[in-house]
Order: C-alpha cells, then structure tokens, then sequence
C-alpha cells in the first residue's frame, strides 16, 4: 500500500504510469478532504482538488498499468447536507469515469462518520470489490444504489386492465409523480392508436416534472414504443 498526500498525487500518477508495472493489479482510491469544522465553501474546494485528480486519471486511463480500479471515498457526499451539495458533483464524476472506461472499476464510497467500523466495512469493499458501484455507510449499514424495475402500486394506483397516464399533481418535486385511470378514446383524422410497451425517460420529462421547460411540454413519457 502507498499512500500519497494530495499535493503529489498527480506526479505519483505519472511515474507509476511510465513504469507501466503490470505484474499485479492496483488500485487508486482517493480521498476527498474531510474537516468537520470547515464551511461548505472550504469543503468544495478539496472536492475541486480531487475532482482534479479524478481528471488526470482519466487522462491516463490508457496508460495505467493493470488498474483493478479506482475508488473515491468522500464524507457526507449524499443526503441533504451543505456537504452533499459540495461533494455530489464528485459522486458524478466518477460515474461518468465509469461509464466512459468500462474496463477499468469506478466506484463510489461515502462514509456517514469515518468510525472504526466504517473502515472495517471501508477495507471490505477496497479489498474484496463487488460488482456495486456506488456505495454509502449508514448507521453501521452498507447501502447500494441500484435500478429496480417499479411498480404501479408505487406511483400511487393499483394494477389496472384500463389505459393510465402518468400525471403529476404539483410540479417541483418528482415525488409527485402519478399513475391515474384515463378514459380510453377512439383515434380522430390522422391519428394513429399505439399501446405503449415501453416510454423513454427524455430530459424535457425531467424539466416538465420540476416546471422548468420553456412553453408547453406536451405529456409526460411521449416518447414511447409500441
């Protein structure tokens, strides 16, 4: 294990590359600065520093010899804390990292309060890595963030054999997301009838549900196949 402080992080980088060792796997695994006294402001700054990091890893990404993958451990970097805001952007990057260079493990860990058990589970997943990507500790826990296909039960309606559009009540919060029963009507002059098997999630959805979209953004999930 080689520890590295955050000032020669990146002349750490370039010379493990350039030795191009590829005789056994490595890990990078970056801290982002934690100081529980220090304001929302100081604590993105040290996000900044290691979101810079991040990039000069990304750049090497080709040359990094062996990499069994890259790790970014924050503090409070989900939730709706002032830490959240400054650490959240990071949690980002490093998905996007992920999604771009799929051979190589990007993987996302926030702790709750960096306690010794913490780092138990901390030292679990850096040495025993599972295919989850992004993780969080809380109240001595391991939570994952993983896609689970929904149910109508969930948006508020039972199961129904009749059409239902997705409605919501009160734009600015997604929680206000809706299935409700419509009325089923025969297609009028130039009109085609679909039954929709699956919708597209399109980003103007995302601003019509948060009021954001300029003019009329028509109906939620009309981008669709069937």
């Amino acid at each position: 294990v080689q520890c590295v402080p955050e000032s020669g992080a990146v002349t750490a980088l370039d010379s493990w590359a350039a030795r191009g060792d590829s005789t056994r796997a490595s890990r990078i695994v970056l801290f982002a600065s934690d100081d529980s006294r220090a304001g929302v402001a100081a604590h993105a700054d040290g996000v900044q520093r290691v979101a810079a990091i991040l990039g000069h890893v990304a750049a090497l990404m080709p040359r990094l010899p062996h990499a069994a993958g890259v790790t970014v451990v924050t503090r409070g970097a989900t939730g709706g804390t002032d830490r959240a805001l400054a650490g959240q952007p990071l949690l980002s990057l490093v998905s996007a990292l992920g999604a771009e260079h799929t051979e190589v493990p990007c993987v996302a860990i926030d702790l709750e309060s960096g306690d010794a058990a913490e780092l138990d589970l901390l030292w679990r997943d850096l040495t025993r890595p599972d295919a989850e990507d992004q993780i969080a500790y809380r109240g001595g826990r391991r939570f994952v963030a993983r896609l689970e296909r929904a149910v109508a039960d969930a948006l508020g309606t039972a199961r129904s054999a009749g059409p239902v559009a997705l409605t919501i009540a009160e734009r600015g919060i997604l929680d206000n997301l809706r299935l409700v029963a419509m009325t089923r009507r025969a297609p009028g002059p130039s009109e085609v009838e679909i039954e929709v098997r699956a919708s597209g999630l399109n980003f103007r959805d995302v601003l019509n549900a948060l009021g954001m979209y300029p003019g009329d953004p028509g109906a939620l999930g009309n981008e669709c196949v069937g």
